[in-house]
């Protein structure tokens, strides 16, 4: 028994060390935030965290107060809210309401799809695509199949298509894509949907986490191939546009079939907090308050990529509330040395290139930004002048 015992605590503290440990920055984002690097050093005002795609502008003054009066009844339970949601989200996208899931964001549900139908087989995917999907997936044990973006950083579809096979039991399609921030053509990512599904039976996930963000007239959500019942599931957020983050709000699109094998690997009976439900529900209806963040983030994206080109850097054309763009040297070290005057951002390194993820901030906290990159950047180039 006491051999047991050990072997049970055992398997216990390496689960917590895989979470801990993951490879999002170092460690699990939703533990902590990030600390600064070893050897570093940071005195200056208020640290900038422009590293999470979190919305500047918070959440709607009047989903906070909801949020606020939902308190007094914290200690219900929330079932009657979440049926209330799933009605207003399916009225909004004209589905039926069995057609919509919740979930502790839109991660939650991301899961639920590799657990349900990513481990049957092979999953398809992006190379590079959002870090969490990939995490996720390598830590149920699917075998994964990785396509490179094309010369625009964008999805190749002709390439992702040819690598389908009657093995592939999921395909993950982020779009707009993180990290580049870029989007395929709407008619273009439903004839791939549609050509793939003509002759196999996988399971087709389209996260549209940034999808409030974009204003590319080509663009086109594919919860319309969901009405038309191909097995599609779509899947957003309240964590971005709506300024939900820290409240931990998701939805999908589906079938109801494939709804039902979802709910089967639910771990949670109510993820969403009842708070965080009356949040989303008054949420939903503050277009005002969405059209002038959106509105926002467009002069802030605008703003940075054109200050980023001026200091000579290749930017990817974004459609998210982040900009990537590529630089000279060890992604890592530029972080690192932002790290050290108070800016925090992310580092990638693909297709043999060095790239700095920024999220889009208010207007006086992309100036300190970009006055603090010059900074690296002189400090880099009179590095090498030395070598």
């Amino acid at each position: 028994m006491q051999g047991q015992a050990l072997k049970r605590r055992e398997v216990i503290r390496r689960g917590l060390a895989m979470l801990v440990f993951s490879p999002w920055l170092g460690g699990s984002p939703w533990l902590e935030k990030p600390r600064l690097s070893e050897g570093l050093s940071f005195s200056g005002a208020k640290p900038l965290y422009l590293n999470q795609n979190e919305s500047p502008y918070g959440l709607p003054p009047r989903a906070r107060q909801a949020a606020i009066e939902a308190l007094s009844q914290a200690h219900l339970y929330p079932h009657e809210h979440y049926v209330e949601l799933k009605e207003k989200i399916a009225a909004r996208e004209r589905v039926k309401t069995e057609q919509v899931i919740l979930g502790a964001g839109s991660t939650e549900i991301m899961t639920m799809a590799i657990n349900s139908f990513g481990k049957k087989g092979e999953v398809v995917m992006a190379a590079p695509t959002y870090f969490d999907f990939e995490y996720y997936a390598s830590l149920a044990g699917c075998r994964m199949k990785k396509v490179r973006l094309d010369k625009n950083y964008r999805h190749d579809l002709e390439r992702l298509s040819a690598a389908v096979t009657s093995r592939t039991s999921l395909i993950y399609i982020c779009d707009p894509h993180n990290p580049t921030g870029t989007v395929v053509g709407g008619q273009e990512l439903k004839l791939f949907c549609q050509k793939v599904l003509a002759k196999y039976s996988p399971l087709i996930l389209i996260d549209e986490a940034y999808y409030d963000y974009v204003d590319d007239f080509s663009y086109e959500s594919m919860i319309s191939l969901i009405r038309e019942g191909y097995p599609v599931l779509v899947i957003r957020t309240f964590s971005k546009i709506y300024g939900l983050a820290g409240m931990r709000v998701g939805y999908g699109l589906a079938s109801s079939e494939t709804i039902k094998t979802l709910e089967k690997v639910r771990t949670n009976f109510a993820s969403i907090a009842y708070p965080s439900l009356k949040a989303a529900l008054v949420a939903l209806e503050e277009s005002n308050f969405l059209q002038q963040v959106k509105e926002a983030n467009a002069r802030g994206r605008k703003f940075v990529t054109k200050s980023l080109a001026e200091q000579g850097y290749f930017v990817l054309p974004s459609q998210t509330n982040f900009v990537l763009f590529e630089i000279e040297g060890e992604a890592k070290q530029w972080a690192q040395h932002l790290e050290k005057l108070g800016v925090y951002i992310r580092d990638f390194q693909f297709n043999n290139q060095n790239w700095l993820r920024v999220t889009l901030g208010r207007q006086e906290e992309m100036e300190i930004f970009l006055n603090r990159l010059k900074q690296v950047k002189s400090s880099y180039l009179k590095l090498n002048r030395l070598i």
